[in-house]
C-alpha cells in the first residue's frame, strides 16, 4: 500500500540548522570568581531568542538569561554557585533547542 497526499498550496521548508551559534567566552580554562560580573559572548547567524545556561559537566545548573540574540550578556556569579572546575556555558535557540553551542572546554568558578 502506498499512502500519500499532495499539498493544496505552495509552502517552504526552513532549515534552522543553518542558524549557527558559537560560544566565544568563556570558552575554556578561565577562572571566574563569585560575586564578580563577567561578559558571556557568542557569535550567531540567528536573530531570534536564545537561552544561556550554566552547566556543571553534564548537569544543567540554571538558566542565566533568556532574550534576544544580542551576542553578549553581563552575568554576576552568585555566591550560591558551588566552587568547581567543570563548568560550561550553553547558548541555545529557544524554539529549536538542538541549535546550540557550549564552551569548548570547562572553566572554573571559585
Amino acid at each position: 500500500w502506498d499512502v500519500y497526499d499532495y499539498s493544496d498550496r505552495l509552502f517552504s521548508i526552513n532549515n534552522p540548522d543553518n542558524d549557527l551559534i558559537t560560544v566565544t567566552s568563556p570558552n575554556g580554562c578561565e577562572v571566574w570568581s563569585k560575586n564578580e560580573t563577567y561578559t558571556i559572548t557568542w557569535d550567531d547567524s540567528y536573530a531570534g531568542s536564545v537561552v544561556i545556561s550554566l552547566w556543571d559537566g553534564g548537569t544543567k545548573i540554571s538558566d542565566i538569561d533568556y532574550g534576544g540574540s544580542s551576542g553578549s550578556i553581563s552575568w554576576t556569579i552568585s555566591s550560591s554557585i558551588p566552587t568547581g572546575d567543570n563548568y560550561f556555558i550553553v547558548v541555545a535557540r529557544t524554539q529549536y533547542t538542538w541549535v546550540y553551542d557550549a564552551s569548548n572546554q570547562s572553566f572554573s568558578i571559585e
